[in-house]
């Protein structure tokens, strides 16, 4: 994969789900209770996801995909992600909600 192959594919990747992670590199998906923004959010769709560390045409990907994924920076913007939406899921207030969905957006900007 080229570096500019590389950069197109890291912005793609902001917008994949936890659980699709976990299906490409044929993890077991273990729901997380937290807020669910649309159907792709849920680890059922990840049945209809299709690829796989497996795939040899894939294998530069995949090598990326693991660094990335094991990088500091990853693991600090996921945790928070997942903490903020943990939050959503049991918040009824509409200011305290706004709020959080705000700090989620910032999170996916970066």
């Amino acid at each position: 994969m080229t570096p500019r192959q590389i950069e197109s594919t890291r912005k793609k990747i902001k917008s994949i789900r936890a659980a699709l992670f976990d299906k490409y590199f044929g993890r077991e998906i273990v729901p997380i209770k937290k807020y669910e923004y649309s159907n792709l959010d849920i680890p059922e769709f990840a049945a209809y996801f299709n690829y796989s560390a497996q795939n040899d045409k894939l294998f530069d990907f995949s090598e990326w995909l693991i660094a990335f994924e094991n990088s500091d920076r990853f693991q600090d913007i996921k945790n928070r992600f997942i903490q903020i939406n943990k939050k959503l899921h049991d918040n009824n207030d509409h200011k305290t909600h706004r709020a959080l969905l705000a700090e989620c957006w910032e999170i996916e900007k970066t």
